[in-house]
């Protein structure tokens, strides 16, 4: 017997879901000396 699918695949998570107010950014943004210091680089 053949078992067949929905076909749906979830979304991968995009960059744009995650901004300053998401918790995980700020904890990361708390313990970074770089952006308390005000000189993180996104190059």
């Amino acid at each position: 017997m053949i078992k067949h699918g929905m076909g749906w695949l979830p979304d991968y998570p995009d960059f744009r879901d995650y901004t300053e107010e998401t918790e995980e950014i700020k904890t990361i943004l708390k313990s970074s000396k770089s952006a308390k210091s005000g000189r993180l680089s996104l190059k």
